[in-house]
């Protein structure tokens, strides 16, 4: 912490609102927002328990803006002051994330995880060993997820979701980036080797990261991905369990890539 700065002794809330650029591009007055979203205002008021003059923040995909809670009008009725307006910044490198359908719960968090650790895109996979059905409304449901991740990570710039396909297709259906495509397997490279490699390179071209079911991806699965240019890359000694891998392997090269 720089010296003179002030420590703040409150949280600031920040909350996903789809609505807000449409929002700002119709306020006559770009300093006061009028916010009538039955959701939104329910969740200031009566959830966080805001009142006038607490800060907070809302952001959709392209803007966040910083706010002051001016005034409660009515039920669904909501003044707020605008203090700042800016653009969502994209974590470089570009990260896509290939994803295994994993069982629920496991599959919550890995999307949780990816979401508050800067994934930029996450292709859901279905492999042999992976989950085959995709419930009704299985979209909506993991995109609350990520918005949920998002608010608390302030990661406003949140990753695109890839609904479920085959690993053939998914493969088929991204390019190829030599030295800059990552399968993790306990029989690959050390992934230290790999990340100094990575990190001499300095390319601005995308890094495209994938695990495997609980199970592993069978050999045939596993001779596509080679053949596509992934390289082989081990996280531990030991074998992790998918959602423990996502963590592990999105935060080695968040950390060490990241600018």
């Amino acid at each position: 912490m720089k010296k003179g700065t002030m420590i703040q002794d409150q949280h600031e809330f920040a909350l996903y609102f789809s609505s807000l650029t449409d929002c700002l591009q119709s306020s006559n007055d770009k300093k006061v927002i009028i916010l009538q979203d039955v959701e939104i205002c329910h969740r200031l008021v009566k959830v966080l328990r805001l009142v006038a003059g607490d800060n907070f923040i809302l952001f959709d995909h392209f803007h966040h803006v910083t706010c002051i809670l001016q005034k409660v009008e009515k039920k669904n009725r909501v003044v707020v002051t605008v203090i700042n307006i800016e653009k969502n910044r994209k974590l470089t490198p570009t990260i896509h994330f290939l994803l295994p359908l994993l069982k629920r719960d496991a599959l919550h968090d890995a999307i949780y995880t990816l979401t508050e650790l800067g994934a930029n895109a996450i292709h859901l996979v279905v492999t042999d060993k992976s989950q085959k059905r995709w419930p009704s409304r299985g979209y909506e449901k993991l995109m609350r997820i990520i918005y949920a991740a998002a608010e608390q990570s302030k990661n406003f710039a949140f990753p695109l979701l890839k609904e479920p396909q085959p690993l053939k297709q998914v493969l088929e259906g991204i390019d190829t980036f030599e030295n800059r495509m990552f399968f993790f397997d306990p029989d690959g490279q050390p992934i230290s080797q790999v990340i100094s490699r990575v990190r001499d390179e300095e390319k601005k071209f995308p890094i495209v990261l994938m695990i495997g079911p609980e199970g592993d991806l069978s050999i045939q699965e596993k001779e596509l991905v080679y053949k596509k240019g992934f390289i082989f890359t081990s996280l531990t000694p030991t074998i992790l369990r998918a959602r423990q891998a996502v963590v592990v392997s999105l935060g080695i090269f968040r950390s060490f890539l990241s600018k």
